[in-house]
């Protein structure tokens, strides 16, 4: 039996348009659609949420396709402790364990925003966004899903974010120990493969046997044989 196909999607923070669209562009279906965080849950009232992931669901399921998403810094927490779910739309607790086509995948949400002091908090901005590192859950796996990315793939420059940087005067440091503690999350979970977003670009980089790679904003990429 064939291996099943497997998208990895980035950021879409609340605009199901452009993937819904090219879906039905492509006519993909019978297929599995893991989003790297920044789902944008939590910006709309509760009902209007449920009502629009109602509807996104019933896209999903006529066309027999299981979509998983992890927490991003833009995602309300609380809808992935694990009790918020669809037919076909499931939102992960960070560190759950999934197999793939015989593969072993990791999910593993949070990243700071460094606009969060020009944010609301409960409405635009949560406190609890950030990545929680913890190493007594993470386990080795064949691909790991994270929203942001280690100090060795993605931007490290500090030049763009200067200005929110001077404006929160921690938020460099714990942006800093944030993309440390994802380098060690690597070393504990030993991936060959790795798909984030956060950084609003698409990136490739290797760190002795693992690929990491950046997806951009809406970005659909096959990653079944990838």
């Amino acid at each position: 039996m064939s291996d099943k196909q497997i998208y990895a999607l980035g950021d879409i923070h609340g605009n199901w348009t452009p993937l819904l669209s090219r879906i039905k562009h492509f006519d993909i279906r019978d297929c599995t659609i893991i989003c790297v965080g920044d789902i944008g849950l939590g910006f709309k009232s509760y009902n209007r949420q449920e009502e629009e992931l109602s509807k996104v669901n019933e896209k999903f399921k006529k066309r027999k396709i299981d979509f998983f998403g992890i927490r991003g810094n833009h995602d309300d927490p609380h809808y992935f402790d694990g009790g918020y779910e669809f037919s076909n739309m499931e939102f992960l607790r960070d560190y759950t364990v999934r197999t793939f086509n015989g593969r072993v995948f990791q999910f593993i949400g949070g990243a700071t925003s460094v606009d969060r002091t020009h944010r609301v908090e409960g409405i635009s901005y949560w406190e609890d966004e950030k990545f929680n590192f913890n190493p007594d859950q993470c386990v080795e796996c064949d691909v790991l899903i994270t929203h942001s990315a280690p100090p060795w793939n993605g931007p490290t420059d500090k030049d763009p974010i200067k200005w929110w940087c001077g404006a929160d005067k921690n938020l460099w440091s714990e942006l800093q120990i944030e993309r440390d503690e994802h380098g060690k999350l690597f070393e504990l979970c030993k991936p060959s493969k790795h798909y984030c977003g956060h950084f609003h670009l698409s990136s490739t980089a290797k760190n002795g046997d693992c690929i990491s790679r950046i997806l951009d904003i809406n970005e659909l990429l096959d990653i079944t044989h990838h």
